[in-house]
């Protein structure tokens, strides 16, 4: 039986640089791993941390990749390679962000790709060349006797007006190993829409009678309809919806969060089991 774990402690990033002078340089932080050990029933898991940085040009501005991750061990082998193979390709995702496929295997690999790319740019622009950073932060948020989430954090900058922020639930059934889609946690999706739409308005102040539409604010469907975000999943015994910036907002908005506790959706979305 695998027990449920909550309200798992938000570890700070560790910011290192390596200064060299006239030259570029990339290496691993080499500092002592924070990890954090829980022990389930039947899983068993660690936060590990990754940082790798790079520095170019005679003021040694620097690029650096930040991550802190789950590790699960213990338990079914087959059932723990499977959850880790998925979390490693959440975080490469944010390394190669806007490539059709990822490329690389490795967080290594791909913090690399990364970190090549500000070399590459300090090369040829060095009057412009500023500090990037790729930084991302993930959790167990929810963990009961048949369902897992995991919420992904990532900021990230490399140029530009101000710094990408996005989030992210990964949602796993445990019992068919089987990633969770909405089609998967939603039950009733009219439902679903109706009570977050009124807490939606309820949030930015929308009048209960006006029409998003004719609020003017935000960036609907192509039926110019409300709709769910990308990001949902659960945390502790509450279902959670992201929105993330510009995904039904412009940027200064910033993310909106909903968030309705599992009793008031009995029946609208995947229940989870409590463990005993």
């Amino acid at each position: 039986m695998i027990i449920a774990v909550m309200n798992v402690e938000k570890i700070p990033f560790l910011l290192g640089f390596t200064l060299l002078f006239f030259g570029v340089m990339a290496c691993s932080s080499g500092q002592e791993k924070k990890i954090h050990v829980l022990e389930q029933a039947s899983l068993r898991y660690e936060i590990d941390d990754f940082s790798q940085n790079a520095c170019v040009g005679e003021d040694s501005v620097c690029a650096e990749v930040n991550m802190f991750y789950p590790i699960f061990e213990n338990g079914d082998e087959g059932l723990t390679s499977w959850i880790n193979l998925h979390i490693k390709e959440q975080l490469l995702m944010y390394l190669t962000w806007g490539e059709e496929e990822i490329q690389v295997d490795s967080l290594e690999a791909g913090a690399e790709k990364f970190l090549d790319g500000f070399v590459d740019f300090g090369r040829d622009y060095p009057e412009s060349v500023h500090s990037w950073f790729n930084n991302t932060e993930s959790e167990v948020s929810m963990l009961d006797d048949g369902t897992l989430s995991i919420f992904f954090s990532n900021s990230s900058f490399t140029g530009g007006a101000h710094p990408n922020h996005s989030v992210m639930f990964l949602n796993f059934d445990l019992i068919n190993k089987k990633l969770l889609k909405e089609e998967d946690l939603v039950l009733d999706k009219q439902e679903l829409l109706e009570l977050s739409e009124k807490k939606f308005k309820e949030y930015h102040d929308v009048e209960v009678e006006i029409n998003l539409k004719d609020d003017g604010r935000f960036f609907l469907d192509e039926n110019e309809q409300f709709f769910l975000p990308a990001a949902i999943g659960y945390e502790g015994e509450d279902f959670v919806m992201i929105y993330n910036s510009y995904e039904i907002g412009p940027y200064a908005m910033g993310q909106t969060e909903l968030r309705f506790s599992l009793e008031e959706l009995e029946g609208i979305v995947r229940p989870i089991k409590k463990g005993n």
